[in-house]
């Protein structure tokens, strides 16, 4: 069997005393001290410290200090990091949602990942009107109302996830990206395999994942550049990661 290592991680750390000094990169630290609201505030730690959590998981990282890795963001706003300066090989996927954030990371050449995580919250009909597929939406219609919340966010945050690693995000209709649950089978009880159908998306470019768990949906994706061998699998490790808003408020 054929088997890409991809780890994710959802990390904890309770407060945010001396992240910033521990944590982040000058750079970083600058960017951080100019951020005014502490909803911003508190995604953009999350985001540096679930990546860096991570990150320092690596063979080829693992002596460094979080402070001499700088995460940065493209103009698409994909993450991208730096090492002392240099740019290094692989794809870092970083996302949030309230006190919770998640990364996710491949050395592979050519591979990339997207994770999303959402509260398990009520959404609106308007927005499966206005983001679903016609499928998606009678999969939704047809479902039990007790299941539907639970389902709307998977469908939505394996959307967030597959466009990530596409490199899109949400700058593209996410109708053009259809989600449905697959027969394919999952390599742990927890996760939901599910499948992409896109027009400009190769089916066998994604392996799609999605669990529920604590009050969240956690959904990953791996971009595969070509066709890989039956069996082929994907390996995910998971840890939390919570930074209270509170914690996040500008001090006078």
């Amino acid at each position: 069997m054929s088997m890409q290592q991809v780890e994710m991680k959802w990390g904890s750390i309770k407060g945010v005393p001396e992240v910033v000094e521990d944590f982040l990169s000058p750079a970083e630290a600058e960017h951080f001290s100019q951020l005014r609201f502490a909803a911003r505030r508190q995604s953009y730690l999350l985001g540096r410290l679930a990546g860096k959590l991570l990150l320092l998981q690596q063979p080829a990282l693992a002596n460094l200090q979080p402070q001499e890795i700088t995460i940065l963001n493209l103009s698409s706003g994909a993450p991208y990091v730096l090492v002392k300066g240099e740019v290094i090989p692989g794809s870092l996927s970083l996302s949030h949602s309230g006190e919770f954030g998640v990364s996710a990371y491949t050395s592979a050449s050519g591979f990339a990942v997207g994770v999303d995580v959402e509260m398990l919250l009520p959404r609106s009909a308007g927005l499966v009107q206005d983001f679903f597929t016609p499928q998606e939406f009678a999969l939704i219609a047809a479902l039990p109302e007790e299941e539907r919340i639970e389902w709307v966010n998977r469908l939505w945050s394996a959307k967030e996830a597959v466009l990530k690693a596409f490199g899109l995000g949400l700058r593209i209709d996410t109708r053009q990206v259809e989600i449905l649950p697959s027969s394919y089978p999952v390599c742990s009880d927890c996760w939901q395999a599910l499948q992409v159908h896109s027009q400009f998306i190769p089916t066998y470019a994604y392996q799609v994942f999605s669990r529920c768990e604590g009050g969240f949906v956690l959904s990953s994706a791996v971009f595969s550049p070509k066709e890989q061998p039956e069996g082929f699998l994907v390996n995910i490790t998971l840890e939390k990661l919570e930074v209270p808003l509170e914690s996040c408020e500008m001090k006078e």
